[in-house]
């Protein structure tokens, strides 16, 4: 997690697999982030394992 002075957002990388609402909206009750100021974004250096979780 990010926080991005210039335009006062949160950039979140994450792996493609863990791109969903339900994760996200997880990540952002638990963390207290404000959701219209997170940017969610897919990154190939983060990868989980093959195997489901």
């Amino acid at each position: 997690m990010n926080w991005r002075a210039d335009d006062d957002r949160f950039l979140l990388l994450l792996d493609r697999k863990l791109t969903t609402e339900e994760f996200i909206s997880t990540l952002v009750s638990r963390w207290h982030l404000p959701r219209a100021r997170l940017i969610v974004l897919s990154d190939p250096h983060y990868r989980s394992p093959s195997q489901p979780f």
